[in-house]
């Protein structure tokens, strides 16, 4: 069949768009194969767990798809402690050679993007013996780092970790930092990085600043300087049977003191009983979902013993252990507006940058409309007049 002009025309225009379509597609490979030669040519390459690119002052990992959903451990020890002048002879912690963790790590891939999570709970409870009843609930996953992909290589994602590495929260003593008795990371730097086809190794130097006297030192006024090695280890896909400590078996034990929730009576009597002993002023996060409480006989044991209730922050988290506190707070603050009974709001801190931070507590006192002037600590001077009572 003949074509008119105006239908050669509409058809090589088709054809021109679709070539054009085309070409961009190529263009973009073209540039990205140029990037990853580029990529390979001018940086030094660490073999390992993890291959590791570093260029011009940038630090690339390469996880591997097989080791997504697998378990890691991260171990951090002191390569070369500080020489504190001020240092107490009771600290226990702090030398050459001590060694915190381990933190258990794994990888996944969400949304296109690479997450990292804690696992807060480190039991398998799948077998049939006895000791795994003790974790029947395990605790969520906490996400600590996202991570964009950069690129794909045969075998894994590419991402950037060099902020994340030069970050003491996870890569430096900061978790540790009441142990040692130093103040917040001023400065970190990775200074060397090797890899075994287990492990990947980082090395690094850090500054903390001073801090005030703690129970562990008595490091006063000093800024220290610390040399570390951080060890992300691939942990076996089978778990070690869990089984009761021994003292004819070389291990190190873990302590888990395992109770039964007792009833609601029981649970409440508990904390009634608590709010009569005249030492007690706070009762604290009574909103764990394992333990029932009758809430409006709390409120009303609160009222009667002059006692405040803790709206705890932390436990709204969900990466906390307690559960069901965001629905146990609300029935709790319900009852605090009909008796009028003051509650105090605490971030219960686990890390020194979540200090003072109630984002999820004040969130949930302005859904219910809880009346300011319940809150004890919406000023300074009310927490006074409170312990002067």
């Amino acid at each position: 069949m003949l074509l008119n002009k105006k239908q050669l025309f509409f058809r090589d225009l088709f054809r021109s768009r679709k070539m054009l379509s085309w070409l961009k597609k190529i263009c973009w490979i073209l540039f990205f194969l140029l990037c990853m030669i580029k990529l390979y040519a001018q940086s030094e390459v660490i073999p390992g767990l993890f291959t590791t690119y570093q260029q011009n002052g940038r630090i690339l990992w390469v996880i591997p798809d097989s080791l997504l959903g697998r378990d890691m451990s991260l171990t951090t020890t002191i390569l070369e402690g500080a020489g504190r002048k001020k240092k107490s002879a009771d600290a226990k912690f702090g030398y050459q050679g001590d060694r915190f963790g381990p933190r258990i790590l794994r990888w996944e891939e969400e949304k296109e993007r690479i997450i990292l999570k804690e696992i807060r709970s480190y039991v398998d409870t799948s077998g049939s013996y006895s000791l795994g009843s003790l974790l029947s609930e395990r605790e969520m996953p906490l996400t600590l780092q996202e991570f964009e992909i950069l690129g794909c290589e045969k075998t894994g994602k590419i991402i950037d970790v060099t902020e994340w590495l030069r970050d003491g929260k996870l890569w430096g003593l900061q978790p540790f930092s009441f142990l040692i008795g130093i103040g917040s990371e001023r400065e970190g730097r990775v200074t060397a990085i090797l890899g075994t086809p287990e492990s990947v190794i980082v090395r690094s130097e850090r500054i903390y600043e001073a801090v005030e006297r703690t129970p562990a030192t008595s490091a006063n006024g000093e800024v220290t300087r610390w040399k570390l090695g951080c060890c992300l280890r691939l942990l076996p896909r089978h778990l070690m049977q869990v089984r009761y400590a021994s003292s004819g078996v070389g291990y190190f034990t873990v302590p888990y003191a395992h109770m039964e929730p007792g009833s609601c009576q029981e649970n409440t009597e508990a904390y009634l009983n608590a709010m009569k002993n005249p030492c007690v002023n706070i009762i604290g996060h009574p909103d764990d979902g394992r333990y029932e409480v009758d809430y409006e006989a709390l409120v009303q044991g609160a009222k009667e013993y002059g006692k405040i209730l803790e709206l705890n922050n932390h436990s709204m988290d969900p990466g906390c252990s307690r559960i069901h506190a965001v629905e146990n707070d609300t029935i709790m603050l319900n009852y605090c507006k009909k008796y009028q009974v003051p509650v105090v709001m605490d971030s219960d801190a686990h890390f020194d940058t979540l200090i003072g931070e109630f984002d999820m507590a004040r969130e949930l006192l302005t859904k219910l409309d809880f009346p300011e002037e319940l809150v004890l600590n919406r000023s300074a001077e009310e927490v006074k007049k409170y312990l002067k009572k």
